[in-house]
């Protein structure tokens, strides 16, 4: 799920469904409805995919994912194609140079650098399903990998957004495997710096972050084993307690919402089962949102900005 800046709507991809298939319709969501406008041509069906608004580039940019039978833990098809969606028109998309094929990577826009970053994620390998912690850049319909000697640690899953009041993309988080992290690293200037910090939110898995531009904050939502709400300003994590809060959801999807002016929260696994209703987040308030029909977009990690938990 991003919001795609040109078309003025959040756009939601594909995703898995309840009994680990995956999907490859594309909905809009405007002023609380959402609708279905998938295109005769259209992705191949995914799950944990990526997808995020590259500004420098005018599109949506989809990269990856898990093609088939898509569980937490493994997967039988992974994906390396790119995509872009421009105008309501998917177009398929023939680099000279692809990032290997991945599923949980994260992907986020670099305001400052005006380019794409895509890091890490789990990669295909009859032996096992073996991490990355490649850092690859996409601008004017090109990948290029960087070779950098400092970077986070290999992991699938991980948060990552571009923090515009702090000029930096803010990862955080991920797994190695059964190892859950709370790590919080910048990427700035085609470099990554570790935060070392002494506050964090617990270790989690599953969570989704988006940058709030109304209040000018990163926004975390935890995931897997708690439903708590964190902030991230000015280097430093800080917990708030809104009143109420949406409930348990692993691999759901969160974007800010420009039309709307509050940060949007949809989709995920519950304690019953997916999710398919939208939360809206603004100044420090959680609060219901629209609630799909029983044809709507059920469904748990749709390619999104960031992880799967972009």
């Amino acid at each position: 799920m991003v919001y795609d800046a040109r078309d003025k709507y959040v756009l939601l991809f594909g995703g898995a469904t309840s009994s680990g298939g995956v999907l490859n319709d594309t909905w809009t969501f405007v002023n609380g409805t959402w609708r279905n406008i998938t295109p005769t041509l259209s992705p191949p069906a995914r799950a944990s995919g990526n997808m995020v608004y590259d500004a420098q580039d005018g599109y949506v940019l989809l990269f990856g994912g898990c093609g088939a039978a898509f569980s937490w833990s493994a997967c039988s098809l992974y994906l390396n194609d790119t995509w872009t969606f421009e105008g309501g028109v998917w177009t398929k998309l023939s680099p000279s140079i692809s990032p290997p094929f991945r599923v949980g990577g994260s992907m986020a826009f670099d305001g400052k650098d005006r380019y794409v970053v895509l890091f890490g994620g789990q990669i295909s390998n009859p032996k096992g399903w073996p991490l990355k912690s490649d850092t690859w850049v996409f601008v004017g319909g090109n990948w290029t990998r960087l070779k950098l000697s400092v970077h986070p640690a290999a992991r699938s899953f991980a948060n990552m957004v571009y923090d515009a009041k702090d000029g930096y993309v803010v990862l955080y988080g991920g797994s190695i495997h059964d190892q859950w992290l709370n790590d919080t690293w910048r990427f700035v200037k085609g470099h990554w710096t570790s935060l070392n910090l002494t506050h964090s939110p617990p270790v989690n898995w599953g969570g989704a972050m988006a940058y709030d531009v109304k209040d000018a904050y990163v926004l975390l939502f935890a995931g897997y084993s708690t439903n708590d709400t964190w902030e991230f300003h000015g280097g430093a994590w800080a917990e708030v307690s809104p009143a109420t809060s949406p409930p348990l959801s692993v691999l759901a999807s969160m974007v800010y919402d420009v039309r709307a002016h509050c940060v949007v929260l949809f989709g995920g696994w519950g304690t019953s089962g997916l999710i398919n209703y939208l939360w809206e987040y603004s100044s420090g308030n959680w609060t219901l949102g629209a609630q799909s029909s029983p044809l709507g977009p059920v469904r748990a990690s749709p390619s999104q900005e960031g992880a799967a938990g972009t």
